[in-house]
């Protein structure tokens, strides 16, 4: 009794297993197609499309491990066990190796994005000291212009005041002439 505990046990074990891996199969396929949108035009496109293909086919395994579970069918009907076993290791190990590749290929590609986008900051920050320090010279040079016209202005009204007393003086004397 013990020993079919054990074996019931371990196959609700087993299946619960097979429908977990299969449940994040489908997130990850979730996720590929969301990140196809973004590395659909880059040069690695094929590579992500291959680990689509390996998720979708470890799905199908998961589920069709899980199914057999479930209705209790003997795998070696279809497979030989060691044959299904080597098939998912192999896969397994592109998959790993695919996956690891990508991963550096993109972070090495976004670094080198990283290092242009700085290099453009860079630039960037020098043209606008650059421009800071036109304005500065521009916003100086009319200051001195303000004050030129400003000193000119107050002239003018000084002298129109001058002028003004003049005619005053000569309409005055006028008047004593006359």
């Amino acid at each position: 009794m013990d020993y079919t505990n054990n074996i019931l046990n371990t196959l609700n074990i087993n299946i619960i297993l097979a429908f977990l891996g299969t449940f994040f199969f489908i997130i990850s396929i979730i996720i590929q197609i969301k990140f196809s949108q973004i590395t659909k035009k880059t040069s690695l496109l094929k590579w992500w499309l291959i680990l689509f293909v390996l998720i979708i086919f470890f799905t199908i395994g998961s589920i069709s491990f899980g199914y057999t579970l479930l209705t209790k069918q003997n795998l070696s009907n279809f497979f030989e066990l060691e044959t299904i076993l080597g098939l998912i290791l192999f896969l397994g190990s592109i998959f790993v190796i695919l996956s690891t590749q990508l991963i550096y290929s993109f972070s090495f590609k976004l670094k080198n994005e990283k290092k242009k986008l700085q290099k453009a900051l860079d630039n960037l920050e020098k043209e606008k000291s650059k421009t800071d320090k036109k304005i500065q010279e521009r916003t100086e040079d009319l200051e001195k212009i303000n004050k030129l016209m400003t000193g000119r202005e107050l002239k003018m009204i000084e002298y129109k005041k001058i002028l003004a007393e003049t005619e005053t003086i000569i309409e005055e004397l006028n008047k004593q002439i006359k």
